[in-house]
């Protein structure tokens, strides 16, 4: 799809164009006029000064020689002391004007010319105080000769000073043709640009006018034939991606809208036609039927009357039963109430089984603790046994070791006789210890067996300690499922009992709509008496509309007539 290219942004874009190439001719002609005005202002202040002041140096280097030669023939001595003096005032002002020139050298081949015009010009200079010397002295010779010989100096000096001024107007002359180069450069792209901005003009105002006048001109031309009635014009086909482009589409539009509608308009003008003869018809056939209206009207009346009384008798039954709901209400509220503390009672059921179950699981883990201990000391009792039977190894050892004492002792006769009494203490002390060790013995049995069955109970009381848990969890799982469902029940009861607030409610309404009903149904009995009377009025308004539905179809005929005028 084309991007759409309003008339406005043509026109736009047009004039744009032409401004673009005015302010370029503008941009153009100030320029080269910029630049004409740099090269003429640096003709006026460098090239024209330097051409004056080489004139001015030229001439008073002139006036020096000739100043000198005066002094060479001059007799008077006061004559020759102004002379000098004049000489050394020319020379200053000549220092100073070519101070003044130095500053508006502008090329490198000047300044070399103006270098080798110093040097020949110093050179000169060199020889002026000799010939002044010789002058004051009247020697002629000598100074003649000293001039003859300062004047080659001078005449290189002023014909290099010719060069430079040569040079100073030849590029003088080169910055005049390059302005006027640019004046003309300047002047045919002002023409050039001229003419191409009034072709670039003229060919914007005939390509817009041609893009506006030519979709105006079929536009106007079917407008007219429209307006003569001729609605047969065939489709306006414009290129035009702008606001007449979307005026022609509207246009389109707008024919084939107006012959719809004077199609519709003939259609509905047929159909109005056809319907008035049968709007007669059943007009006709409307007033027989109000005439059996008015018969089945007072059958309703009598209808109407026993109606009311039957609404009368089921009011009172719908009020009896608007108080049975609203007791109902009440029993439901009380329900839910009781749903909600039984839910409370199992909750707090579920929290003491979680703490029971905190403190069995305490119980088995301290269980489990003490029976861990108590396996602990029957190994330790049982390694005291082992230290038992070894003391009493020692003591049978003992024992045998007294008896072979006092065997020896024995054999000793009256020398051995202490250590016969020794050994038997020992052999007793060794007795008291085995029968010490058996008792230990036994009892570390004793108290061994003891713990087996310590340890026995533990693990029985460990495994029913684990079994009460997992009853306690199956109990807290059971209320859990209790509350659950209690809770449900307390929600399903606040629903019931919401359902028949709502009844109840619309029990009241039921029992109002049975009064309304009561009331409308008196009042049907006393409306049908007037519906026998507009009954009557009907039948006089049948006849008139069955004299408008022939004024009607007249008009549908006048309006097929005027539709003929159109060419669809």
């Amino acid at each position: 799809m084309r991007k759409k290219i309003t008339v406005g942004k043509k026109l736009l874009a047009g004039f744009s164009a032409m401004l673009f190439l005015l302010v370029l001719v503008s941009a153009n002609a100030v320029w080269n006029m910029t630049r004409m005005e740099n090269q003429a202002k640096d003709i006026n202040d460098n090239w024209m000064p330097s051409v004056q002041i080489i004139g001015q140096i030229r001439s008073e280097f002139i006036d020096v020689q000739r100043l000198t030669l005066r002094l060479v023939l001059e007799d008077d001595k006061k004559q020759e002391e102004d002379l000098e003096s004049r000489i050394n005032a020319e020379i200053e002002d000549l220092k100073k004007k070519q101070k003044t020139y130095e500053s508006k050298i502008a090329s490198e081949e000047e300044r070399k010319l103006y270098e080798t015009f110093v040097s020949k010009e110093n050179e000169y200079f060199s020889h002026l105080p000799s010939i002044i010397q010789a002058g004051r002295e009247n020697d002629f010779q000598k100074a003649n000769a000293l001039v003859k010989e300062a004047r080659t100096s001078a005449n290189d000096s002023l014909d290099v000073l010719s060069k430079d001024l040569d040079l100073v107007v030849k590029n003088s002359a080169q910055v005049t043709s390059n302005s006027v180069q640019t004046s003309r450069a300047g002047k045919t792209f002002v023409i050039s640009f001229s003419i191409l901005a009034i072709v670039v003009g003229l060919g914007v105002s005939l390509l817009i006018s041609r893009m506006i006048s030519k979709p105006l001109i079929l536009l106007a031309g079917a407008t007219k034939q429209i307006s003569s009635g001729d609605l047969t014009v065939d489709e306006i086909r414009i290129k035009n991606r702008d606001e007449i482009g979307d005026l022609a589409i509207s246009f389109n539009e707008m024919t084939t809208n107006l012959r719809q509608v004077i199609q519709q308009v003939a259609e509905s003008s047929q159909q109005v036609a056809s319907s008035s003869e049968e709007l007669t018809a059943s007009a006709e056939l409307s007033s027989q039927a109000t005439e059996h209206i008015a018969k089945t009207i007072q059958e309703i009346a009598a209808g109407a009357e026993q109606q009311a009384h039957t609404v009368e008798e089921t009011s009172q039954i719908v009020s009896e039963m608007a108080t049975g709901i609203q007791q109902i209400a009440v029993n439901s509220e009380n329900a839910a109430s009781t749903a909600i503390r039984a839910s409370e009672a199992a909750t707090e059921g579920t929290s003491s089984i979680q703490k029971a179950i905190s403190q069995m699981n305490s119980i088995h883990a301290t269980v489990s603790e003490m029976a861990h201990s108590i396996k602990t000391l029957g190994e330790q009792a049982q390694y005291i046994n082992q230290i038992a039977e070894t003391i009493t190894n020692i003591a049978a050892q003992t024992n045998l070791l007294a008896l072979n004492a006092a065997i020896e002792a024995a054999r000793a006769g009256e020398q051995g006789r202490g250590f016969a009494v020794v050994a038997n203490e020992v052999r007793k002390l060794a007795e008291e210890t085995a029968q010490s060790s058996q008792q230990i013995g036994e009892y570390i049995a004793t108290i061994h067996e003891g713990i087996q069955a310590v340890i026995q109970s533990m693990e029985i009381g460990t495994k029913e300690v684990s079994h009460g848990i997992d009853v306690i969890h199956m109990a807290g799982n059971s209320f859990e499922k209790i509350r659950q469902e209690v809770n449900e029940v307390a929600t399903q009861i606040h629903e019931v009992s919401a359902t028949v607030r709502q009844m109840a409610e619309g029990s009241k309404q039921v029992v109002d709509s049975m009064q309304s009903i009561s009331e409308v149904a008196v009042m049907s009995a006393s409306g049908t008496q007037n519906v026998s009377a507009a009954t009557e009025e009907q039948l006089a308004t049948m006849e008139e509309i069955s004299t408008s539905s022939h004024d009607l179809a007249k008009m549908a005929e006048e309006l097929q007539s005027m539709i003929g005028k159109f060419k669809i």
